[in-house]
């Protein structure tokens, strides 16, 4: 947790700086403090960075969908960290809805997790667990695309300097045909 507040706490420091991006990243910012915040502290930070989100989007609606599913994690995060369940449970079903269209796997994987977690809070226990259990799923699912990935590449790498090391045999092989074929001569 102190890792993940100083890097949002120097990613809001750096955030004054003027980009041609620096409207997006403002944005960003604002929604990552608001989640963060909303996950390691009281809520006090959580509602000053939501608020200055809400200020930014004026017409929440109308944003690209890649704004809008930050804003929607930031609000239902900051929803439940002011123990607003019904609103935090609500927006969390939106942005997982918006999310399974996206086939973006970490803000999914995200989504999970905070569903399991609202749930949890409402004691509603069955329904966390199976947040819970499409997290797990999800990032066992990505962890195994990546060994696959992994093993692929080492297997590639391996077969390379199998290939490479009996170029360099028969190389060497030849230079000494080579030189027998001088002797002979």
């Amino acid at each position: 947790p102190e890792k993940e507040l100083y890097n949002i706490q120097e990613a809001l420091k750096a955030n004054n700086r003027q980009t041609d991006i620096s409207e997006i990243v403002h944005i960003l910012t604002l929604a990552f403090a608001t989640t963060i915040y909303a996950r390691h502290e009281p809520s006090e930070m959580s509602n000053y960075y939501f608020k200055q989100l809400n200020n930014k989007l004026k017409n929440k609606e109308d944003q690209i969908p890649f704004i809008n599913s930050y804003y929607r994690l930031a609000q239902s995060q900051n929803a439940l960290v002011n123990a607003h369940y019904t609103e935090a449970q609500q927006c969390a079903e939106k942005l997982l809805t918006s999310l399974n269209k996206a086939h973006d796997w970490q803000s999914l994987a995200r989504a999970y997790l905070l569903l399991a977690d609202i749930y949890e809070h409402q004691k509603k226990n069955n329904k966390a667990l199976y947040y819970f259990k499409q997290y797990v799923s999800l990032k066992d699912s990505v962890n195994e695309a990546a060994s696959r990935k992994k093993f692929a590449y080492v297997q590639t790498q391996f077969e390379t300097e199998k290939k490479d090391l009996k170029i360099i045999k028969n190389k060497q092989d030849i230079k000494l045909l080579q030189a027998k074929n001088t002797i002979i001569n």
